[in-house]
């Protein structure tokens, strides 16, 4: 038998070709959008739950810490702070003695150091009154120059008793090493 080829419907058949192939794309779209979906659900998902684990665990740990300020501030609230004052008055004291304001110091010193004079060694030592014994080493070239920073030290407000202790020059070289003290007054005004 042969098959006739002719369509004697009073409708021509549609053609579900096209229709099926843009539907079956929409459909493996649709797919491979739910898909791409659901892993980064599973991936933010993991990320979000690891987030809410670690901020679970902050509140936890700031519950904790607040319970435990409260109970030590119940602790010190009950003890009696004037035995403690004496001891806070000793350590006041005695960090104010171990304080000394280099960068101060230091600038002051550099105002008064002529040029031609090179410190080797800075000393000091705080005494308790405040006032500070400075011991100065170091090289000058010519004498002259010593003779300079012995006579700034005299006339600056910051510095007193400069006091030269020792003077060696060098055979054959016009350099002095020399070796004095000196008071520092930290509270002095400066010179204008």
């Amino acid at each position: 038998m042969r098959r006739v080829w002719m369509n004697f419907a009073d409708v021509p058949f549609f053609n579900r070709t096209i229709p099926a192939a843009l539907a079956l794309l929409v459909a493996g779209a649709a797919v491979i959008l739910t898909l791409f979906n659901l892993a980064t659900f599973f991936v933010v998902g993991r990320e979000f739950r690891s987030e809410r684990k670690i901020l679970l665990h902050q509140r936890q740990r700031m519950e904790t810490l607040q319970r435990e300020m409260g109970e030590r501030k119940a602790a010190l609230e009950g003890r009696d702070t004037g035995a403690f004052a004496g001891e806070v008055a000793f350590l006041a004291r005695l960090i104010e003695a171990k304080r000394f304001d280099w960068p101060r110091f230091l600038s002051d010193l550099e105002r008064v150091k002529p040029y031609g004079v090179m410190l080797t060694a800075v000393t000091p030592k705080v005494k308790e009154s405040g006032v500070v014994q400075v011991q100065l080493r170091g090289v000058a070239n010519p004498r002259g120059e010593l003779l300079k920073l012995e006579e700034n030290l005299f006339s600056d407000p910051r510095f007193r008793a400069g006091k030269l202790e020792g003077e060696q020059k060098e055979p054959g070289s016009p350099w002095v090493t020399f070796s004095m003290t000196c008071e520092y007054l930290p509270e002095a005004p400066r010179e204008p």
